[in-house]
């Protein structure tokens, strides 16, 4: 019975957004607001929090970039921002929607600080259009999450069968 409860938990859950890369020792989960969900035509801030299983990354000692990239080619490209010793806010505006990657790559300004990395993220840019037409999947997580409750409920009714014709 608790089976069917954790799937029905797992299976109205909302997806994380944010993803983990790694490199070496080096990794950093991508934030990007508003809502995990860049849309064109408005600023998308992502931010970047890095970890080092060394424990030596400290990103003013790091010569960083940060490139959008869309099929292969560079669309921008800039010094990484460090908003903290392991944090890293920017932002940038979409002219288009479609696929992007957002590329992080790092080296030590000074000999053996830490190792040399580069991560990528997919990022997918959607028009407004196509956020005013989303509301479709939220209306199929609720009714799966009311159907999940029903087959809840009838196997507690079930089980309660079984157990009173027993006696």
């Amino acid at each position: 019975m608790s089976s069917i409860f954790l799937f029905a938990l797992l299976l109205v859950s909302p997806a994380s957004a944010h993803e983990l890369e790694s490199d070496t020792t080096i990794g950093a989960v991508l934030h990007i607001q508003p809502n995990d969900n860049p849309t064109v035509g408005t600023q998308t801030t992502y931010r970047l929090a890095f970890t080092d299983t060394e424990k030596k990354l400290n990103l003013k000692d790091c010569d960083c970039t940060v490139e959008i990239q869309r099929n292969g080619n560079t669309i921008e490209a800039r010094p990484l921002v460090a908003s903290s010793a392991l944090e890293s806010t920017n932002t940038y505006t979409f002219n288009e929607a479609g696929e992007y990657t957002l590329v992080a790559t790092g080296k030590p300004k000074t000999d053996d600080a830490f190792s040399e990395f580069t991560l990528s993220y997919p990022i997918r840019v959607t028009s407004p259009k196509e956020i005013k037409t989303q509301a479709f999947p939220v209306a199929l997580a609720i009714g799966f999450g009311l159907l999940i409750i029903v087959l809840l409920l009838v196997a507690v009714r079930a089980d309660r069968m079984l157990d009173t014709s027993k006696k």
